[in-house]
């Protein structure tokens, strides 16, 4: 930043910070992505609506995005990436913040698909499934049913019944998913855990 007079009065931050940007861009995940086609570009506007935006001018196949990472504060890009997520058809692959690069030998052998039974279920499936096989990875569909916990006088109560029903419904819908995709995947079926503050 410049000091105070008249180059501060004359300072365009925000072409700093593009230039700046731009030039990490091109220095960012050179060894680890060499041998393959890359593109790198640099945007401004809102994050959420400029990635959405530019993956649908670009026909991308899939957004790749860390649940916070080393830009902005990790609270924003955290939910610039739960926007991206519900503001988009294309898929969205993310994964946890690391401090330091774990790539070594870049590898993908287990894939975690959530299943919600929503109207995009059969393209998460789908999405996911063609990932796995293309790495040749172990592929888990997972699904996480609500709470049957009744809280009432006398503290919670789980009525069993519904437990079970709940665990059979979602065993069904990850069977028929499977049936239809022609999808061959391990299930994994969990409940929410609720907790009386």
């Amino acid at each position: 930043m410049p000091d105070d007079g008249p180059e501060l009065a004359d300072w365009d931050m925000l072409a700093e910070i593009t230039r700046a940007a731009e030039k990490k861009l091109d220095h960012s995940l050179g060894p680890e992505l060499e041998g393959l086609a890359i593109r790198r570009v640099s945007v401004i506007g809102d994050p959420a609506h400029t990635i959405v935006r530019t993956a649908q001018e670009k026909k991308a196949d899939v957004i790749m995005m860390p649940s916070y990472g080393y830009t902005f504060d990790q609270f924003l890009l955290g939910a610039v990436t739960a926007r991206v997520l519900n503001r988009t058809e294309c898929p969205v692959w993310t994964g946890a913040h690391v401090e330091k690069s774990v790539v070594q030998e870049f590898a993908i052998r287990n894939i975690l698909c959530a299943v919600d039974f929503g109207a995009r279920s059969h393209k998460t499936v789908s999405w996911a499934s063609r990932i796995a096989a293309g790495f040749g990875a172990h592929l888990t569909l997972a699904h996480v049913n609500a709470s049957v916990e009744i809280w009432g006088p006398g503290g919670s109560y789980i009525n069993p019944e519904w437990k079970e029903a709940m665990f059979r419904d979602a065993s069904q819908h990850l069977g028929k998913l499977q049936q239809d995709l022609g999808v061959k995947a391990d299930v994994l079926i969990a409940r929410v855990m609720c907790r009386r503050c």
